[in-house]
């Protein structure tokens, strides 16, 4: 036979009950309290070269900067959204140097991924070919490292070229090789965007500049030795030399060869490579 137990005896007392429901009622009311959302990221996507021939313009001039303008926005509270400071987050990609890779990258992060903003690829080549398609979308599209007169006559309003262009550039380089008393000149260019257009823009500045170009070679990117050009323009011979070039080449086997091939015997000529510190 069960036996009840009743009174004092008979498990919690009123008392015992009394305070456990009002505990229980303070723990209801702690939960319901509202948790202050923490603020949504803005995702800015992009997509840089990290391997292939552009590697090395975009890993110097251009992905560093992203990273840091990031890293310091993000210490100082974010990115002032309507007044709300939210965080960035980086959704990047390496496009490996290939523009179709680019194009297919920039297409995903603005049309399925929908990031809130995008940044612009390295060099000429991809942003001519990624700019039409950040237009479509509506994407302000600001290019730090773009530098073609096509671009412009593309008249997208929702790109943004950041550099100076081939015609006021090599006007200003003619300017100042004739300053220098330059009466002839070789040059050598990359046989893309970036390089044929600055090249054409050069002959245009030197024509009644009194300057002769004595030598013009062009080299295919991703070119690794380019002796046999400059020993060309060692028996022509020039005052000044310009190059339309492209990280890493020819910048680094230009500087070696000029080592070996000793361009002119008596003097030594007026290197002047105008874009290899800002190519696109």
């Amino acid at each position: 036979m069960t036996k009840l137990l009743t009174g004092r005896g008979a498990g919690i007392s009123r008392r015992g009950r009394r305070a456990a429901v009002q505990a229980l009622g303070v723990a209801t009311a702690a939960f319901a309290l509202p948790v202050r959302a923490q603020p949504k990221p803005v995702r800015v996507g992009y997509a840089l070269a990290r391997t292939g021939p552009w590697t090395g313009g975009a890993q110097v001039s251009q992905e560093p900067n992203y990273l840091l303008w990031a890293e310091q926005q993000n210490a100082a509270g974010g990115l002032d959204v309507k007044g709300e400071r939210r965080p960035i987050e980086l959704v990047s990609f390496d496009d490996r140097s290939d523009v179709e890779t680019c194009v297919r990258t920039y297409e995903k992060l603005m049309g399925s991924d929908k990031v809130d903003l995008v940044l612009a690829p390295w060099g000429s080549n991809a942003n001519f070919a990624v700019a039409p398609l950040a237009n479509r979308f509506g994407y302000p599209f600001l290019a730090p490292t773009a530098l073609s007169r096509r671009l412009v006559e593309m008249k997208l309003p929702y790109f943004f070229l950041l550099l100076q262009q081939p015609g006021p550039m090599t006007s200003a380089l003619v300017d100042m090789l004739r300053a220098q008393g330059v009466k002839t000149l070789a040059c050598i260019y990359v046989d893309d965007l970036f390089g044929l257009e600055n090249y054409a823009a050069l002959k245009v500045a030197l024509a009644g500049s009194g300057i002769t170009m004595v030598e013009d070679k062009s080299y295919p990117g991703g070119v690794k030795d380019l002796s046999p050009v400059l020993r060309s323009i060692k028996d022509k011979n020039p005052d000044a030399f310009v190059g339309f070039t492209s990280r890493p080449t020819p910048s680094w086997p230009a500087s070696r060869p000029r080592r070996s091939v000793s361009t002119r015997s008596s003097s030594t000529p007026r290197w002047a490579p105008p874009s290899s510190s800002t190519r696109t």
